[in-house]
């Protein structure tokens, strides 16, 4: 279980309350959840949050960590559609060697998480993807190689959510 809050002394007290119910382990400040780092700065009131690590096993996994980099994660020109979909027997059985649903369902991970850009594009051929789907999705996992030091940085004077190398 992870505790967040403003008060110190009211998570204290939460924490007290809660150990007369359960058996509890205090392992003090939270540095990764869930794949994500967490570092903060109680200073500045400061807290950022990064996948750098999750990232870096993606890229791994799909053989794409010294991919050619690209600045966007998706260009405007980009058109998918079933028409592009698998029709043969042969396309179809090539593509289900390649790890597509996966693929997507790592990137949904880290879009919902910390690095918001669209997957859902991609997404909407998971049932019959074409190799024009998966050039679109290796497009993502190589601006995806280009951000693992980006994180969304929460707090400090201005309540903005900005991204940040770590």
């Amino acid at each position: 279980m992870l505790i967040v809050g403003q008060y110190v002394n009211i998570i204290h007290e939460l924490k007290v309350e809660l150990s007369t119910t359960f058996d509890l382990k205090d392992l003090g400040l939270t540095k990764h959840i869930a794949g994500m780092q967490i570092a903060r700065d109680r200073e500045s009131k400061k807290l950022w949050l990064s996948q750098e690590k999750h990232i870096e096993i993606i890229l791994k996994g799909f053989n794409m960590q010294h991919a050619k980099l690209v600045r966007t994660p998706l260009t405007t020109h980009v058109k998918l559609s079933r028409k592009l979909c698998p029709i043969t027997k042969e396309e179809n059985d090539e593509m289900l060697l390649i790890p597509y649903y996966s693929t997507i369902g790592y990137l949904m991970y880290v879009m919902v998480s910390t690095l918001p850009y669209e997957v859902d594009m991609v997404s909407r051929y998971l049932s019959n993807p074409s190799k024009s789907h998966l050039n679109i999705v290796k497009w993502i996992l190589k601006y995806l190689s280009g951000t693992p030091k980006l994180c969304i940085c929460f707090g400090g004077s201005k309540l903005i959510l900005t991204g940040l190398k770590m």
